[in-house]
């Protein structure tokens, strides 16, 4: 049985994985909406710097949540 420790690393290891991943799909999907909504890319990757700054700020509460959590019990 694994300990509780490398259950977390194999899960955050996941997340990181899939934060990869979804960041190099996002280029696709704008091609994509760029084709189909006829709009320049440039207005969609417009987009792309807000929420690059979002994921960069919200993952700090959100890494502290389960630390916070786990100190009160």
């Amino acid at each position: 049985m694994k300990t509780a420790a490398d259950r977390i690393l194999l899960l955050s290891s996941i997340g990181h994985g899939l934060m990869h991943l979804m960041t190099a799909f996002y280029a696709v999907i704008v091609l994509t909406l760029a084709a189909v909504w006829q709009l320049p890319v440039e207005s969609l990757l417009e987009l792309y710097a807000p929420a690059t700054v979002l994921l960069g700020v919200m993952s700090l509460p959100a890494g502290w949540a389960p630390t916070g959590s786990a100190r009160r019990s």
